[in-house]
């Protein structure tokens, strides 16, 4: 019902917030023979942290690689043997310790065995190599994970060289689209970041007279309606820059539906709360930039 509704809510008349050269690797879709996963949990596998690498990341949106999962599902009844691992990581690294680092730091989870993944996963890495630097690479990150962006590649601890990525057959692909295994976490986080980002493009496109009327009007129906309007226009804007990558994503079969990127974008402000904030911080920026004009 909600996505009906937003395609159906143009945002130019109405606006719309609603809550809403790789080597190739072939997984079993069998568990993993005992061998295996003895030699992972050899003392030779476990590097100090001088030793350990990074993680590649995904060539096409720069987002950190899923852990390739088990032959089944992990259950979270005893988190002694299943919890979750966050993709982007350390903790205390600064990129992600800021109010818009935190955003990032708890976007994606993954739900892993603790023994035979995600603790041999973290005796041999530090990290990504590369995290999101910028508000813009921030945003994009964000708007790809909300849309349910899983990339075909993985990182198979399990190998001789865990940071070269692997191919996941299409079966395990699709177990990791739809079974919930990953997650965006930190919703509130999200909301903060979006709001800010959005509150921030350049509306000098938009006629000076709605921005007046916006500033102005003492009807409070009115200015949300406008704010809302204006934060659709920012919407648009500001996933402009992802819309080739999130095409080439939806024609490879990476991401699962076929949401508008602005409608996800927008999604992040749902809760009459959170939208009142972001249209008293954009009447906060405009009115400023609406004095330094004069």
């Amino acid at each position: 019902m909600a996505a009906t509704q937003l395609e159906q809510a143009a945002i130019w008349n109405e606006p719309a917030f609603l809550p809403e050269s790789i080597p190739a690797l072939m997984q079993s879709e069998q568990e993993e023979p005992t061998r295996a996963l003895f030699l992972v949990e050899t003392p030779e596998r476990s590097l100090d942290a001088s030793s350990k690498g990074t993680v590649p990341v995904d060539p096409l949106t720069r987002m950190p690689l899923p852990i390739l999962p088990t032959g089944s599902i992990p259950r979270l009844a005893d988190g002694r043997h299943a919890n979750w691992h966050h993709h982007y990581h350390p903790s205390d690294d600064p990129l992600l310790t800021s109010i818009s680092g935190l955003a990032i730091r708890h976007l994606r989870l993954q739900l892993l065995p603790v023994k035979s993944r995600h603790q041999v996963y973290h005796n041999l890495f530090t990290g990504p190599e590369e995290l999101p630097e910028t508000s813009e690479q921030r945003f994009g990150h964000i708007v790809l994970a909300c849309a349910g962006y899983v990339p075909r590649y993985a990182i198979d601890v399990r190998k001789d060289d865990p940071a070269e990525p692997v191919t996941m057959a299409k079966k395990m692909h699709e177990r990791l689209q739809t079974s919930g295994e990953i997650k965006v976490r930190g919703q509130g986080n999200i909301a903060n970041f979006i709001r800010r980002h959005l509150v921030l493009q350049n509306f000098s496109h938009v006629e000076d007279s709605i921005i007046e009327e916006f500033l102005t009007t003492s009807s409070i129906n009115r200015k949300r309606y406008l704010g809302h309007w204006l934060l659709a226009i920012a919407s648009e804007i500001a996933t402009e820059p992802i819309k080739p990558i999130y095409r080439q994503a939806l024609d490879e079969g990476h991401v699962s539906s076929n949401k508008k990127l602005p409608n996800i974008a927008k999604a992040a402000l749902s809760g009459q709360k959170t939208q009142d904030k972001a249209i008293k911080d954009l009447h906060r920026r405009l009115t400023k930039q609406h004095q330094g004009s004069i």
